[in-house]
């Protein structure tokens, strides 16, 4: 019975410390599922608002796309109007060039002489908002 109780410490010296151990590795474990589970919080909030971010920067774009086909036709409509502008400037100074318009305002005294008549400033009067007034 000796041997049979010797061999029973033994087990029991084994078996407590591999419980030790056992212990010890589900005490570390639980303290990394502790620190993933606040990693796992962090990151899912981070994915969250980088979610958020992408979609409002996409609405953004959208508008932005649109503002810019706008302003491009703006432009193209500006620049056509310029265009027209500078060929009617042409016309007209093509027009008060040609013989014709020398023949026309040649007799007239202005032209042949080159003498323009003056303008003379008869009166002037100066008005003040009431807030200049107040003053």
């Amino acid at each position: 019975e000796k041997p049979a109780v010797e061999s029973h410490g033994k087990f029991m010296k084994t078996k407590k410390g591999e419980h030790e151990t056992m212990k010890l590795s589900f005490e570390e474990k639980q303290t990394m599922m502790g620190t993933n589970d606040g990693e796992i919080s962090t990151k899912k909030q981070q994915l969250s608002d980088a979610v958020q971010q992408k979609e409002d920067s996409e609405a953004f774009l959208a508008k932005l796309e649109t503002m810019c086909v706008e302003k491009v036709d703006e432009f193209d409509k500006r620049k056509s109007l310029r265009a027209d502008e500078e060929a009617a400037i042409s016309k007209a100074i093509a027009i008060l060039n040609s013989d014709h318009a020398f023949e026309a305002f040649g007799k007239v005294a202005a032209t042949s002489t080159g003498a323009t008549g003056a303008f003379v400033q008869l009166s002037s009067v100066t008005q003040s908002s009431g807030r200049e007034a107040a003053r």
